[in-house]
């Protein structure tokens, strides 16, 4: 699972207890604050006793209201610790998302003892912001921390694709980095809820470089396929990625003959109108056209003079890659 620790550091500060003008922080910082001395006001005029059950809490009192932007589409983990509370008994904590004075909508909340530690995860996608909000239970004045440092992950992905090709569906993919990746299994849905295992390629175990990785599907048959990875560690841990998908319904092309000399043959599917692209192994392009209806088209490639490989490549008329086929020129 991709996870971040947002940590907050400010250890002389102006913190707020009004929401419209929460605190803002940034990630990979340290707060050190306190309930002490705050009120039960949203900053609107509204008592915000109403956010209790947001915040793990019964009721509020001394409400303290920070803001943070997340940077990135993560998971970030918050680490609270409530200290030297007055009355002994803790802080409630949450993280809410909504305008200021509501409505709100919760995305996960904890108490905190005194003298003691807790964490929870937030799903927050690049640049949504959301209120973090700390109350002493019963109107308890504590000291509070939250700390920490990025999480290192097992599997940074920096792409996944699945493309209709000649012989099935290649699913491509590369990482960043990787520790201690064992494998990735490779399954496959027609609903995109239930998935089986097809195929396992095994992972580089820890780097920092850029690799790539293909599979593929010999058995994709001519509706819409679903595709996930699943990435295992070494000692068995496991996480998925995003699910990607492609329908090969359109793979009825015919390229002929091949090799070829001076003329290529070319039959499409339907009467669609298709972008066909030819290059050479360098991934130059030699030839390209828009073409349409079901009939037998001919291609006069005497042009080419050097012999060897060359790739077709068909796409629809909104830039979908139906099949790549290669070709050989005599």
């Amino acid at each position: 699972m991709c996870c971040l620790l947002i940590c907050f550091v400010h250890t002389s500060y102006g913190q707020s207890d009004f929401c419209s003008t929460a605190t803002s922080y940034s990630a990979c910082t340290s707060v050190a604050g306190t309930t002490a001395g705050a009120t039960a006001n949203t900053g609107s005029g509204q008592d915000d006793s109403y956010l209790a059950s947001y915040i793990c809490a019964g009721s509020m009192e001394n409400t303290v209201w920070y803001t943070f932007t997340a940077p990135t589409t993560n998971n970030y983990t918050l680490n609270w610790c409530a200290n030297a509370c007055t009355s002994g008994w803790g802080i409630q904590t949450g993280v809410l998302t909504g305008p200021c004075g509501g409505p709100y909508t919760s995305l996960g909340c904890s108490y905190v003892s005194n003298g003691t530690c807790t964490a929870y995860d937030v799903a927050l996608t690049a640049g949504q912001q959301v209120y973090i909000v700390v109350d002493g239970d019963a109107g308890d004045e504590c000291s509070f921390t939250l700390d920490g440092c990025p999480v290192a992950l097992p599997v940074l992905l920096a792409s996944m694709n699945a493309e209709c090709v000649e012989g099935g569906v290649l699913l491509h993919w590369s990482t960043l980095t990787e520790i201690n990746n064992d494998y990735f299994t490779i399954e496959k849905s027609l609903d995109a809820e239930n998935f089986v295992p097809i195929g396992i390629v095994n992972g580089h175990g820890n780097s920092k470089e850029l690799h790539q990785y293909q599979y593929l599907d010999r058995d994709a048959g001519s509706s819409t396929v679903y595709y996930r990875l699943k990435q295992t560690d070494f000692d068995g841990a496991y996480e998925y990625f995003n699910t990607v998908s492609t329908t090969c319904e359109n793979m009825g092309v015919t390229i002929f003959p091949n090799p070829f000399k001076d003329e290529l043959t070319i039959i499409l599917p339907n009467s669609d109108t298709y972008k066909i692209q030819i290059t050479d192994v360098l991934g130059n392009i030699v030839w390209c056209d828009q073409l349409s209806n079901a009939s037998n088209h001919k291609l006069r490639l005497d042009f080419l003079n050097a012999q060897g490989v060359y790739f077709t490549s068909v796409y629809t008329a909104t830039d979908d890659l139906i099949t790549v086929q290669k070709i050989l020129k005599q």
